[in-house]
């Protein structure tokens, strides 16, 4: 059968990272990190194409500002660091 193990991020093969990274939670929890959570965790989160990945309710947004977008041609952030995320309010 198909076993699942908790391996430190280090132990994951590219494609399991790559997976990870394009999932819904890894993108609003990176885009979060340029805020401290009191803003983020009710802050409205885009990806990279400006779609609405969570609706917040405090004016606020968080999006990944890399201008280049991703490295990888799967248009996966390899980070945090390289989405290089913000957050700002609507004003």
């Amino acid at each position: 059968g198909h076993h699942s193990l908790m391996l430190p991020a280090l132990l994951f093969p590219l494609s399991a990272a790559i997976d990870l990274h394009a999932s819904i939670e890894w993108q609003i929890e990176a885009y979060s990190a340029a805020a401290p959570s009191f803003l983020s965790s009710k802050a409205t989160i885009l990806d990279s194409t400006q779609k609405v990945l969570r609706n917040g309710t405090n004016g606020w947004t968080c999006m990944p500002a890399n201008p280049s977008g991703p490295a990888s041609e799967d248009g996966v952030w390899a980070s945090a660091r390289e989405a290089a995320p913000v957050c700002f309010d609507a004003a």
